[in-house]
């Protein structure tokens, strides 16, 4: 089969996210060789067969010899550069009608700090008495807290392994 530009087909733009907002900003690049693919048994992983693209020189990649249907579309963490972490969400659901082109899942990955430069994320957990909001007299802190980083690194919406925890 020929593919064209009426081929329905998903595809657009991973990029490095330098400042890691979710949002492509001029001067971040695209980044090559990540695999996209269509999750076709929903398990999270590539597997063999599963439709898929890889991106190019400038981070643009094509899923094509899709139908109309709704696909679970995933940026591969097994081709990620090292070190880069999701910064935009991963999985995307797409929904295609048939000939659609559909120019709109990006994935942003954020590069890891540079050497020297990481940072730590904490504070206090405490009884909020009086509810002003600041840790006042009398307002103790709670101990064995477990804190959850908000990013949740592969977009899932459920803690899993290897994912930041700090317990104060």
């Amino acid at each position: 089969t020929t593919e064209t530009a009426t081929t329905t087909s998903i595809g657009d733009r991973v990029w490095a996210d330098t400042d890691g907002d979710g949002t492509q900003d001029a001067g971040e690049l695209g980044l090559a060789g990540v695999r996209v693919y269509a999750d076709s048994n929903g398990n999270g992983v590539y597997d063999s067969g599963e439709p898929n693209g890889t991106t190019d020189a400038t981070g643009i990649y094509r899923i094509y010899g899709l139908g109309a249907a709704t696909y679970t579309v995933r940026a591969d963490t097994a081709t990620y550069p090292a070190g880069y972490v999701p910064s935009s969400p991963n999985p995307l659901s797409v929904t295609l009608i048939g000939g659609q082109q559909y120019d709109n899942a990006d994935f942003g990955l954020q590069p890891p700090p540079a050497p020297g430069s990481a940072g730590t994320i904490g504070d206090i957990v405490w009884l909020e008495a009086n509810g002003d909001g600041a840790q006042g007299a009398g307002e103790s802190g709670i101990p064995n807290v477990t804190v959850r980083l908000y990013r949740d690194l592969n977009g899932n919406g459920t803690l899993d392994a290897g994912e930041p925890l700090a317990a104060t």
